[in-house]
C-alpha cells in the first residue's frame, strides 16, 4: 500500500498506524516495515509524513537505539532522513550517551550518528563523548565509539577526546579495551598531544610493568613506532634497564627488535632477533565484535 499510494494516502496509513510504530519497530518482523516507512518518507515530498514519523519515535529513541530490532530503524532514519529530521535522536545521544555507546547495538548507532550529523551535530557527539570519554574507552563496546571518533574526525576535532588520556596512560594501557584507544591516540594525535603521551610513558614509574603486561606492551611498541626521534630515544633510555630481564619473552624481543630496527646502533644489552617482527607494530589478537565499530550490528 506504502509503495502503491500517493503521498496524501501514505500519510493517511501512517497516521492511523504512527500510535504503534514503536511497537511494531521494537518486533523482530515489525522493524522492517518500519524502516520501509522511514525509507519512503524520506523520500516523500511530504513534510508532515516525516514528521509525523519522527513524533511518533522521538519520546522512545534511546529505548530503540539499544533494542536488537529498534537499532535498525533508528540507524535507518540516520541513512535516509535529513540531519535537521534526525535531531532527536541526537538529543538522546547527549542525554543518555554512555547508556547507547556502551551497549552492543547502541555503539553501532552512536557510530552512524558521527556519519550522519551536520557539523553541528557532529561537535555535539564529539562533545559527548569526550565528556564520558574515559567510561567509553574501557567498555567492551564504547571503546569502539571512541576509536570511530578518532578515526572519523580531524585531529583538530578530536583532541579533546585523545587528551583524555593524558594523566591515566598507565591504567588505560594496561586494561584490554582502552588499550586500543592509547595506541590510536599515539598514531593519530597531533604531534605535541603525542609528545604528551610519550613523555608520560617515559616518566612512568611502572615502566616494568607495561613491558611486562599483555596489552601495554602493545602501547610500548606502537610508542617505539610514531614517537619523534627525541622522544624515541628517551623512551628507549627507559626501557632499556629492563631489557635483559625479559629477552626470554615474546614481548620483550619484539620490543628489542622494534628499538633496533629505528636504531640500529642502539646497544639494548643482547643480541638481535628479528625472527618473529615485521615491518610494523605487533599486531595484537583481535578483539572480538559482537557490536562492533564499523559494522552495523
Amino acid at each position: 500500500l506504502l509503495d502503491r499510494g500517493d503521498d496524501d494516502q501514505r500519510l493517511g496509513i501512517v497516521q492511523q498506524v504512527a500510535p504503534h510504530l514503536v511497537a511494531a519497530a521494537l518486533n523482530l518482523h515489525g522493524t522492517r516495515s518500519v524502516q520501509k516507512v522511514v525509507e519512503l518518507a524520506a523520500a516523500s515530498s511530504s513534510s508532515s509524513l516525516v514528521a509525523l514519523i519522527v513524533d511518533a519515535l522521538k519520546d522512545d529513541a534511546v529505548r530503540l537505539c539499544i533494542d536488537s530490532n529498534g537499532n535498525h530503524v533508528i540507524q535507518r532514519a540516520l541513512q535516509f532522513l535529513p540531519p535537521a529530521s534526525n535531531q532527536f535522536v541526537f538529543d538522546a545521544v547527549a542525554a543518555d550517551c554512555t547508556v547507547v555507546g556502551t551497549h552492543r547495538h547502541g555503539c553501532c548507532v552512536l557510530q552512524r550518528c558521527v556519519d550522519a550529523a551536520d557539523p553541528v551535530q557532529r561537535r555535539a557527539v564529539i562533545a559527548q563523548v569526550e565528556h564520558h570519554a574515559m567510561k567509553l574507552m574501557q567498555d567492551p563496546y564504547g571503546n569502539y565509539v571512541v576509536q570511530y571518533v578518532l578515526d572519523a574526525c580531524s585531529a583538530a576535532d578530536a583532541r579533546g577526546v585523545m587528551a583524555k588520556c593524558v594523566g591515566h596512560v598507565l591504567d588505560l594501557s594496561i586494561q584490554k579495551f582502552s588499550s586500543n584507544v592509547v595506541e590510536k591516540c599515539l598514531e593519530l594525535a597531533p604531534d605535541d598531544l603525542r609528545q604528551t603521551i610519550v613523555r608520560e610513558i617515559v616518566a612512568s614509574p611502572r615502566m616494568y610493568r607495561m613491558l611486562q603486561d599483555q596489552y601495554a606492551n602493545y602501547v610500548v611498541q606502537r610508542a617505539l613506532s610514531v614517537a619523534s626521534d627525541d622522544n624515541c630515544l628517551d623512551l628507549v633510555a627507559a626501557i632499556r634497564p629492563h631489557l635483559a630481564s625479559m629477552k626470554n619473552t615474546q614481548g620483550g624481543r619484539r620490543i628489542q627488535a622494534r628499538i633496533l630496527k629505528r636504531f640500529p646502533h642502539v646497544d639494548v644489552g643482547w643480541d638481535p632477533d628479528f625472527s618473529d617482527v615485521g615491518g610494523s607494530p605487533a599486531t595484537r589478537p583481535v578483539q572480538p565484535q559482537g557490536g562492533s565499530y564499523g559494522r552495523v550490528a
